[in-house]
């Protein structure tokens, strides 16, 4: 009986010494030393303790950002760099541990090695995507995102060394092992782009090379863009929020926070704006179409931009996250009405010259071919003021009544763009902006009219997102939507078609 019970114990004892000895076997650790949480560190902050390791940071709670140094293999390693930072001036530094699945694995592209104490051409290496940094002792390898199969890493490494980073190649590492690439570590903003597959680079390069190159004339204010389109139509990329040029980046896709789509619009009676009669004119709402709240929740390239631009004016200070929260609706309003010409263009406002003077509310209006009228929203009136003030040529009638047709048709009755809408809507935003800024950086006054032109349109692409979602349309849908709408507002203008 003695025997059976020393027997059980042993069997228990060995098969809790197997489960520990498993348990240690999927477990690593990573040593860093912990320097500190800042409000808003700068890599200057520290040149102190630079040379001793390569520093990133992390987010932390109310605003605060944490510092860290260095990887080491062991806690022992770690503290001996402890001592130094704690004689360099940061008494409340301390060795903390994270811990690694090694058996973790995720594809990436390797971009380069280069050494924590060189100077590291960031802004080089950003072409490829989002940043990350895998530190090996007193170097650092540099990756750019993360796939589940070396298959899709694969597709993006062609994309990437199409543009120039020809060394690139796909390895397997452990994500535990990367460090997310900041502001903090690059000294520059990081775009977190997402690279688009080399067949949509193809694709939307080819019909570039095929419309041949825009032939730019200089007005009196803006330019007059001309170009030539002989191509046949195209296929177009999956997405509008993949803006097009020959840098080949892809702003990042739509992305929520919640899981529950948007709200949709209750079915529209027989006298609301979108119903139908066959040979009749739709009968309008004596009301102007309500201005559709702004997603607080729903990520976008537009809100991205709109925040970049802000920043760099100073009136946005929070991070570029690419959500429409209180920081971004406060920094629109304060540009909005502390900038010169903003405020200019605001007056306007008030003195009735909107949008409501090229048609009103008078029932004769046909609202089929213009319903201006109805969308009588603040930023597409400050967008068309400022089109109109900065065009090198007036346009004509016709345009203008072409214009009003389309924008008409889509605002009124939404509907899915085809693949030829999709693809020349893509190339135009990406020529307009590419436009905007070869011409503002001609001259500091010049840059100065472009920034409200910039700001109203960005806000007018964001607000129009959010009226053709409660339309129903899927997010990436209603970018392009928001897009086309804006093209036949701002092209009539900007454009000699």
């Amino acid at each position: 009986m003695k025997y059976g019970k020393n027997l059980l114990f042993f069997l228990c004892f060995s098969i809790l010494s197997i489960a520990s000895n498993a348990q240690d076997l999927t477990t690593e650790y990573d040593y860093t030393v912990h320097v500190g949480a800042f409000f808003k560190p700068e890599m200057d902050d520290f040149d102190r303790i630079q040379s001793l390791g390569f520093m990133y940071a992390e987010a932390a709670e109310q605003n605060l950002t944490r510092i860290y140094l260095g990887r080491y293999p062991s806690e022992t390693v770690a503290y001996r760099t402890l001592g130094q930072v704690k004689n360099s001036g940061y008494p409340d530094a301390f060795v903390t541990r994270k811990k690694i699945n090694p058996n973790a694995e995720t594809y990436s592209i390797h971009l380069g090695t280069e050494s924590f104490n060189s100077p590291i051409n960031w802004s080089d290496y950003n072409r490829a995507g989002k940043l990350y940094a895998l530190i090996n002792g007193g170097q650092i390898d540099i990756f750019a995102g993360q796939y589940d199969s070396s298959d899709e890493a694969n597709r993006i490494l062609a994309a990437t060394r199409k543009i120039g980073l020809v060394n690139a190649e796909v390895k397997s590492v452990n994500p535990g092992n990367l460090r997310t690439v900041t502001e903090f570590e690059a000294g520059i903003p990081i775009k977190n782009i997402v690279l688009a597959p080399v067949e949509q680079i193809i694709q939307v390069q080819e019909v570039l090379t095929e419309r041949g190159p825009a032939e730019v004339k200089r007005g009196p204010n803006l330019m007059v863009v001309k170009t030539t389109n002989t191509a046949p139509p195209a296929k177009a990329p999956e997405t509008y929020d993949n803006p097009i040029s020959e840098r080949i980046v892809v702003q990042p896709q739509v992305e929520t926070r919640v899981a529950t789509p948007p709200t949709q619009m209750p079915t529209e009676k027989s006298n609301d704006i979108l119903s139908e009669k066959s040979g009749a004119a739709p009968k309008i709402n004596e009301s102007i179409v309500a201005i559709p709240d702004i997603r607080a929740q729903a990520k976008r390239t537009s809100v991205l931009k709109l925040q970049t631009l802000l920043k760099e004016e100073n009136f946005y200070k929070n991070s570029l996250d690419g959500y429409y929260g209180k920081g971004t609706a406060q920094g629109w309003h304060a540009l909005l009405t502390q900038n010169a010409n903003f405020r200019k263009y605001l007056t306007y406002n008030d003195c009735n010259v909107t949008l409501r003077s090229k048609g009103g509310t008078d029932p004769a209006v046909d609202y089929r071919k213009n319903a201006d009228a109805l969308f009588d929203w603040e930023e597409l009136n400050l967008l068309r003021q400022i089109t109109s003030e900065l065009c090198a040529e007036e346009p004509t009638d016709a345009a203008l009544k072409t214009a009003a047709i389309q924008r008409a048709e889509l605002l009124l009755s939404p509907k899915k763009l085809t693949d030829e809408q999709r693809t020349e809507v893509l190339i135009w935003n990406q020529e307009f902006w590419d436009g905007i800024a070869e011409w503002s950086e001609k001259a500091a006054i010049l840059k100065k009219w472009s920034l409200p032109l910039k700001a109203s349109y960005l806000q007018s692409q964001i607000r129009l997102e959010d009226y053709f979602m409660d339309k129903g349309s899927t997010p990436q849908a209603a970018t392009g939507q928001a897009i086309f709408v804006l093209k036949t507002m701002v092209a009539p203008y900007l454009k000699n078609l």
